[in-house]
């Protein structure tokens, strides 16, 4: 008799791979995730997962082992997903426009058993044998995620069963998702937020269509003929998207989405989309505050009985998210700028390769982001906290400057660095673009800064440098150089 590896886990167990069993008794030939080339019902994703698990294990993959994805979006993603966490192994998505340079260099880092290049490699490592008995735990790390990190390297969040399920049942419950949602997923899989919407959906036994990339043309013709009810979308395309759908007489009356205004096209948007979300979201700013790091979301908007007074809400419900003073675990008093940790079984397994001793200090995860516990409970995002600046002993984050210099009405944008002193180690410059004189700028400041906080060096500009359309900390830099 074989023996059952299942029975070697807690009692309290609960990995994908049972999500995926229930599933597929519970939802049957009701379609589970598709794209233009492959449909696969829940029954039908099972079963593919476990021949393509059976394949890989033939291969050597076994526990801790990564199995890598370099064919971008794919409905074989999340079979995938189940087959290498069958395993008690884990996916790894490289994201689709990195370079060969860039994708090489991945490789090396993350080691992975098996490369899977796309669909055709996949299929053709699938195994009709018995598959595998599952041998995942719920702490095992099961998708691994590419993340700039902390220090600006390349690192890889290890996500585990237990925060992806948790997480799943959080959006769901949030987003109020039930079997009748279809998901239009056309942002990258390789990126957390994406796929954890396909897995909040694929939990509830709803229907996901994965397409390439955002195509404006697309997505309204998607959205009409399926009656998407959720997307990936992003602010920048909603235009193109209204002008397709007019032009073509698309109804896009299925899609939940926020109500927008503030321009005439956002107000057809809104007329054209009937389905509300809940009260404070809005495209184009945040509804929640999270990193890759803690498997999305540890704070949202929808989570109390109004407005909340921060500008990314409440913690979730299975998180612990504190504002400690930086450098220590001493709670910031609310209003006070801190550095947000959070402990709970949303954080990562860690990144690979990594023994974590800085990250993980004192028992929580150190995001290295700052924020403001307010009065109500809910949390003010403020910046990153990995540009700090050392000014005369004194640490100056320029994110929070950034943020009082923001309210100025004049203001459209600044950046704030420090400037190499020979006396005081660095000097706090800024450059803003926007109608406004360095004086006022001065005055401004010096009603609302500290004095070490206070920048000494100002700079008018029209727009600031920017490098693949991210502000360039150093072009900002480099307009203070030789200024005394």
């Amino acid at each position: 008799m074989g023996t059952d590896l299942r029975t070697r886990r807690s009692i309290h167990a609960l990995t994908l791979g049972d999500i995926a069993e229930n599933n597929a008794r519970r939802f049957g030939d009701a379609t589970a995730v598709e794209d233009e080339d492959s449909v696969w019902t829940h029954a039908g994703l099972a079963q593919q997962a476990g021949e393509l698990a059976a394949g890989l294990a033939a291969r050597g993959v076994a526990r801790g082992d990564i199995v890598a994805w370099t064919g971008g979006n794919s409905a074989w993603l999340p079979v995938a997903l189940l087959a290498a966490g069958r395993l008690g192994a884990a996916l790894a998505p490289l994201h689709p426009k990195s370079t060969d340079a860039e994708r090489e260099d991945q490789l090396a880092q993350l080691g992975p058993r098996v490369v899977l290049d796309g669909p055709g490699g996949a299929a053709a490592l699938c195994d009709a044998q018995t598959p595998p008995e599952d041998q995942a735990l719920e702490d095992d790390p099961v998708l691994v995620i590419g993340t700039g990190a902390f220090d600006g390297r390349q690192r890889w969040a290890q996500l585990t069963h237990r925060g992806l399920i948790l997480q799943s049942l959080l959006l769901s419950a949030r987003d109020q998702l039930s079997p009748r949602e279809v998901y239009l997923a056309s942002g990258p899989l390789a990126h957390v937020g994406t796929f954890q919407y396909v897995l909040a959906h694929w939990l509830v036994g709803a229907r996901t269509v994965v397409v390439p990339r955002m195509e404006p043309k697309q997505f309204a013709e998607l959205v009409d003929r399926l009656g998407v009810t959720g997307a990936y979308l992003v602010p920048a395309s909603v235009p193109q998207i209204v002008a397709a759908a007019e032009e073509r007489g698309l109804k896009l009356s299925t899609l939940r989405t926020p109500a927008l205004s503030g321009s005439e096209v956002l107000d057809r948007w809104t007329a054209m989309t009937s389905r509300p979300v809940w009260a404070g979201e809005s495209l184009g700013t945040s509804t929640g505050y999270g990193q890759t790091e803690v498997t999305g979301l540890v704070t949202s908007v929808a989570l109390g009985t109004g407005a909340p007074v921060g500008n990314v809400g409440w913690p979730q419900h299975v998180a612990s998210v504190r504002v400690v003073r930086p450098g220590t675990l001493d709670e910031a008093d609310p209003g006070e700028v801190g550095e947000v940790v959070v402990r709970g079984p949303l954080v990562m397994a860690g990144y690979r390769g990594d023994d974590m001793t800085r990250r993980w200090e004192g028992g929580w995860h150190h995001t290295t982001d700052l924020g403001v516990r307010e009065a109500d409970g809910s949390l003010t995002f403020v910046g990153t906290s990995t540009n700090m600046v050392k000014s005369g002993g004194e640490n100056v984050y320029p994110a929070e400057v950034e943020r009082i210099l923001l309210e100025h009405e004049g203001v459209r944008a600044v950046c704030v660095v420090g400037v190499e002193d020979a006396r005081w180690g660095s000097r706090i410059a800024a450059a803003v673009a926007g109608e406004v004189t360095e004086a006022a700028l001065e005055e401004f400041a010096r009603e609302r800064l500290a004095s070490h906080k206070r920048p000494r060096l100002w700079e008018v500009v029209d727009e600031l440098p920017k490098a693949s359309g991210r502000v360039d900390r150093a072009a900002v830099a480099k307009l203070f150089t030789n200024r005394g």
